[in-house]
């Protein structure tokens, strides 16, 4: 059930950042290294289902990676399902069963080939030949990727104008990929290396913080910034408990601040009690 909000989560703010995207028909992922320059089929308007890019940035030691989401269902009714804060389990089935990933592009540094990229994100082997080779900058090497397998079976298993829109786009985007622009991945918030980091703010009780006070209790301050609809955000909370642990009396602490904690004040303490947070949360 949490994956699944933490999925909906992710959909809604896709929409948010898609709109603007589209007009402009360009997408720019630095952190991924890949600026794309979309085809009028990209459009909204242009399909007839929902297409939504996204980038992860680094999903591994000098791994990168960006990726298209396909959701078979028209684009009212997505927004209208991902926006709804309660939905019911036959709402949420209708998203997932509608959702897959289209073609995902791989970054991987130092030279190194495919082997390596799949030994650094996926848990479980998959075929070399579901790789495709489209670009080096530097050290760094691109690869798309397409799951062969689950969209043949994805694509069998859709109405026949979805399935024609699917393959169409997939078609297309091989043009995309051809005239992208490569480059080295310039890491997010690469900018702010340097600057001084100031804030007021309270802690999950209520208590007024102070950036100054706070970060000179320690040489290093780790902050992780979390939500209570992050799945992942949760299952880490321990391990980092007990990094937090090993740090003590060497200089460094971690402190955690709750993107929604504002709005969901309960919820936060009551995840932090569960995980056995010990450490200061914002």
């Amino acid at each position: 059930m949490k994956k699944i909000i933490l999925m909906l989560l992710t959909a809604m703010l896709m929409i948010f950042a898609g709109m603007n995207v589209f007009a402009e028909l360009v997408l720019e992922y630095k952190d991924s290294g890949v600026t794309l320059y979309l085809t009028e089929a990209f459009e909204t308007g242009n399909h007839k289902g929902v297409l939504y890019p996204y980038s992860m940035g680094q999903v591994g030691s000098g791994v990168t990676m960006c990726r298209f989401v396909y959701y078979a269902m028209p684009r009212d009714e997505f927004i209208e399902l991902t926006s709804k804060e309660d939905p019911t389990e036959e709402e949420e089935e209708r998203v997932i069963s509608s959702e897959t990933v289209m073609c995902s592009v791989f970054s991987i540094d130092g030279g190194r080939g495919i082997p390596e990229l799949i030994g650094t994100v996926f848990e479980n082997p998959v075929p070399e030949e579901y790789f495709t080779k489209i670009a080096e900058a530097g050290d760094v090497t691109f690869y798309s990727y397409i799951d062969q397998k689950k969209t043949g079976e994805y694509t069998a298993s859709l109405e026949p104008e979805y399935a024609s829109d699917f393959t169409g786009l997939q078609e297309a985007f091989d043009e995309v990929l051809k005239n992208a622009d490569y480059y080295v991945p310039i890491p997010a918030g690469t900018e702010l290396v340097g600057t001084a980091l100031r804030f007021d703010t309270v802690d999950i009780d209520g208590n007024p913080v102070n950036s100054s006070d706070l970060f000179k209790e320690n040489q290093v301050t780790m902050i992780n910034i979390w939500a209570t609809t992050c799945h992942w955000c949760i299952e880490e909370m321990p391990g980092l408990v007990e990094l937090n642990h090993e740090l003590a009396g060497k200089g460094a602490a971690i402190i955690g601040i709750c993107a929604d904690a504002d709005n969901k004040p309960d919820v936060c303490r009551s995840i932090l009690e569960e995980s056995g947070v010990d450490y200061l949360n914002l």
